[in-house]
């Protein structure tokens, strides 16, 4: 069974579907690694030297906040679950929390070398 996009690229180019699945295959060489949530739970309060429930409590204070955030984030990018699921396993929040939270550490590592920095290490960490 050949994916939409596969089919979708035949229909527009009027290129063979055998040059098109090579090309498919060429350019989506990249493996995705899943993981477990529970990971990247401990390995981001494990970084940052704080509980799960100290994390996962509805707060603004900045540090925890930033936490939250990155385990939302990681989540989003690293496992299987939906947005609703994350904000659920992450203290209740909705689909779209998640989505703005993911959308803050996006702009932190555009911005910032340091959170960057920071967010790199524990990618390697979750990765590895």
């Amino acid at each position: 069974m050949t994916p939409k996009i596969i089919r979708f690229a035949i229909h527009c180019s009027g290129l063979k579907p055998e040059i098109v699945e090579q090309m498919y295959k060429e350019w989506n060489t990249e493996e995705k690694v899943f993981i477990y949530p529970s990971k990247v739970e401990m390995v981001i309060t494990k970084h940052f030297g704080v509980t799960k429930y100290r994390t996962y409590k509805r707060s603004r204070e900045l540090p925890y906040m930033y936490h939250r955030q990155l385990i939302q984030y990681f989540m989003n990018r690293l496992t299987k679950l939906s947005d609703r699921q994350i904000g659920k396993r992450t203290g209740g929040y909705n689909r779209t929390n998640v989505i703005n939270n993911c959308k803050v550490i996006r702009n932190y590592i555009d911005t910032d070398k340091f959170k960057r920095a920071e967010i790199d290490e524990i990618e390697l960490k979750l990765t590895t």
